[in-house]
């Protein structure tokens, strides 16, 4: 097939494929050792929970074990230092102007691979932006996009909503902000949420572009020292972009 062919026939393609068919084609990226499956290399994560729960010491921790890779914390909220020196293995920067200092990290002339950034959280480097709109939203997604144009892999810790409901039953958690736009620019979207009286840990899986993990996967821990179990493996899974068949 000549290369004038190839080009028709893929411009044939897309135009057969809506806007979400075309979001939904998973990436063929890689999980990092050491992180349970969670986190992936060269992707854009986003991580939200209510206040309080630990959703930051849920990304430390799991990072923490993470090989052959540099870890860099982010930290617009000015965690204590008690949780800061729990995680040795990660680089903890507190920066006081901190769009400013996005913006050094993003237009410094370096390849980030292997590199793995923390932001925490959204609202410390939306530069100005409306959270509550679609483009505000967007055009803060799309900045913390820069870095893995440059091989780096983000993590953002976002903030949650309750939606309340007609009875406390049906009260939901949600993104705060606009979460079209996120759900749209972020490669996989987890929900983290932690029960104190009974000491469970959830991680929901919201939405997925990565061909490992599917949106709807649930990962639970009872306890601090108990490992991540995910009972239905059936939502993990590898497929071939090409024939969205599952890989053995």
């Amino acid at each position: 097939m000549t290369e004038t062919a190839k080009i028709t026939h893929f411009n044939s393609f897309l135009k057969q494929m809506s806007i979400p068919e075309l979001l939904a084609v998973p990436k063929d990226l890689q999980p990092i050792p050491g992180t349970n499956n969670f986190f992936y290399f060269g992707a854009l994560h986003l991580v939200h929970g209510l206040a309080k729960t630990g959703k930051t010491h849920f990304v430390l921790e799991t990072l923490n074990y993470a090989k052959n890779v540099d870890v860099i914390w982010l930290d617009g909220d000015f965690n204590d230092a008690v949780m800061v020196n729990q995680f040795k293995n990660i680089t903890h920067l507190t920066p006081l102007e901190s769009d400013a200092y996005l913006d050094m990290w993003i237009n410094a002339d370096v390849d980030y691979t292997n590199k793995i950034f923390i932001i925490d959280s959204l609202k410390d480097f939306k530069n100005k932006q409306d959270m509550d709109t679609n483009s505000g939203m967007d055009a803060i997604i799309k900045r913390f996009k820069c870095f893995t144009k440059k091989a780096a892999t983000v993590i953002v810790i976002h903030h949650s909503t309750v939606k309340y409901g007609v009875s406390s039953s049906a009260n939901k958690i949600k993104i705060k902000g606009n979460e079209e736009a996120i759900y749209s620019n972020c490669d996989i979207t987890y929900l983290f949420t932690r029960d104190f009286d009974s000491n469970l840990s959830e991680l929901l899986c919201e939405r997925s572009r990565v061909n490992y993990i599917q949106s709807g996967a649930i990962f639970k821990k009872n306890g601090p020292h108990k490992k991540w179990q995910n009972k239905d493996k059936s939502i993990l899974k590898r497929t071939d972009n090409a024939t969205n068949t599952v890989i053995k």
